[in-house]
């Protein structure tokens, strides 16, 4: 009697232990979900903001509102007050009901139509539509910069086999040019018709060894963009992937 007494006992404790933990874990994702929902306040532009306006003059000019907005749908890097960026430019154009991010300013110059960023230089690449990551890659994004290269065999050596490799870690786009039809070189016979593809120039800034670099990418190899947050990892030290070690 006293060992059946001593097991219900046990079982009722068990019982209580797992429904707290319930309790517990329920209250906590619901928590989570009541904070996600929560409004907060964030920088909107209410007109216009052209490329080169810094913040405080875009403030003064009656160009921004506090808006809220749930918290699960504000990004990374969004501002609610300009102290941050006062002095900055934006390096592209803000559009009206856009959300002002920090990436969307920088000590920058601006030459004719273009916001250069202080002691870079801007460059184009023209993309199709996979290598710039489907037309995600807008201005005011940061990008990691891959090449595909094979080095031809010289003075005696072999060539090695294609490899692809990290070129540039993270640089900003400070540009997006029109999209155009341009011809597909990939035939598979003679006759075949070459289908028309997507492709559209990306201006990033770069220092002056990161154009050299991007200028012989350009000539000699094939790239391809990676879309970066302000969390994303590049730069590993990895020595490229080939054929050779793809499954390594």
């Amino acid at each position: 009697m006293k060992r059946r007494t001593l097991l219900f006992g046990t079982a009722v404790v068990v019982a209580l232990l797992a429904t707290a933990s319930l309790y517990a874990y329920v209250s906590s994702v619901n928590d989570r979900a009541i904070a996600d929902a929560k409004p907060v306040q964030v920088l909107v532009a209410k007109g216009l903001i052209a490329a080169g306006t810094s913040a405080e003059d875009a403030s003064a000019r009656g160009l921004l509102t506090l808006s809220s907005i749930p918290r699960r749908s504000v990004p990374p890097g969004a501002l609610s007050d300009i102290t941050a960026v006062k002095q900055l430019v934006t390096i592209s154009d803000i559009y009206p009901g856009e959300m002002l991010l920090s990436a969307k300013f920088s000590a920058q110059q601006t030459t004719g139509n273009l916001t250069i960023p202080k002691n870079k230089i801007a460059m184009s690449v023209e993309l199709q539509d996979p290598e710039r990551v489907a037309g995600f890659v807008l201005p005011g994004s940061e990008v990691a910069i891959f090449d595909t290269f094979k080095i031809e065999a010289l003075a005696g050596q072999p060539a090695t086999p294609e490899t692809t490799r990290l070129l540039l870690t993270r640089v900003p786009v400070i540009a997006v040019g029109p999209t155009t039809l341009r011809p597909s070189s990939a035939t598979k016979s003679s006759d075949a018709k070459a289908e028309p593809v997507p492709s559209t120039l990306i201006t990033v800034a770069v220092t002056e060894k990161e154009a050299e670099k991007l200028v012989h990418a350009t000539q000699t190899g094939r790239l391809y963009f990676a879309l970066l947050s302000d969390k994303s990892a590049t730069g590993g030290g990895s020595t490229g992937l080939n054929n050779g070690n793809l499954f390594e």
